[in-house]
């Protein structure tokens, strides 16, 4: 199969099975759309609600991170006031990082290990 030339469905051209992006759910192993279509279509998307894909990301960033939803994030966050859990300090504009050992706790990673060092 590897000189077998798959269609992209957006622009209907026929291409090498390297220029689109894998995927094992697809019975041919890649994607439907080659990969200047794919690149073409989150950079429209972007620039069409760009509110709306950085929610999105920052969704998905907060799940793979923290396995938890943005709500409980957002909730866990409102309950600590918006601060550290440990040190009491707010964010500047960084998102608090959920504690490993303590998930009902979130903070400020980095911030926490230079404030703390001497302790």
């Amino acid at each position: 199969m590897p000189g077998k030339l798959l269609k992209c469905f957006r622009c209907e051209k026929r291409k090498p099975r390297d220029e689109f992006y894998k995927d094992q759910n697809r019975t041919t192993g890649r994607r439907s759309e080659c990969k200047d279509c794919a690149k073409a279509y989150r950079k429209n998307q972007w620039a069409e609600n760009p509110h709306a894909q950085r929610e999105y990301s920052r969704r998905s960033k907060i799940k793979t991170a923290y396995g938890m939803s943005a709500e409980e994030y957002d909730a866990m966050l409102l309950e600590q006031g918006g601060c550290c859990a440990i040190c009491r300090r707010k964010p500047i504009q960084k998102r608090l990082s959920v504690e490993q050992d303590n998930p009902g706790l979130m903070r400020l990673a980095a911030e926490y290990v230079e404030n703390h060092r001497g302790e």
